[in-house]
């Protein structure tokens, strides 16, 4: 408001110099052309503060940016690791079933050697010796499993 008060003495005091100086219709296009300069004056500082505005304004988007794409990049590291931390128990899980399954199997080879054996007609002492089985084991599969059943 003061820059505008400055001007305001300084128009009246145009004006009334202007006046003096010439006839009315003279005094008159002065005025006219001074309130039109006037209006310019005013409008054009006006602009220069709304852009001054919109300048604050894109620069304060500008750095909401910058802070979103910072957060955006964190966000993106952190899935990839929740993600490397899936894969990596993926592949426990898998080996785990796997090394169970393997164990499974293990467990009972003898077994299953034992019921082959039993299968081709090998002896009761033979099946313990080869299978480290007990001799109620042994006796169970072969009398599930020998050739004398089939007969």
């Amino acid at each position: 408001m003061e820059i505008y008060s400055l001007n305001y003495d300084y128009i009246k005091d145009f004006t009334y110099n202007v006046t003096s100086y010439f006839s009315f219709e003279q005094s008159a296009l002065y005025f006219s052309i001074l309130i039109v300069l006037v209006s310019i004056l005013v409008l054009s500082r006006k602009m220069l503060k709304l852009e001054k505005t919109q300048l604050n304004d894109i620069d304060d988007i500008t750095g909401f940016n910058r802070l979103i794409d910072e957060e955006l990049g964190m966000l993106k590291k952190e899935q990839n690791n929740i993600n490397q931390e899936i894969d990596s128990s993926k592949t426990k899980i898998t080996s785990n079933s796997e090394s169970s399954s393997e164990g499974k199997l293990f467990n009972n080879a003898p077994y299953t050697q034992a019921v082959q054996l039993a299968s081709r007609g090998y002896a009761r002492k033979d099946i313990i010796s080869l299978c480290s089985l007990t001799e109620s084991e042994a006796e169970l599969i072969l009398a599930l499993h020998s050739n004398d059943k089939a007969a």
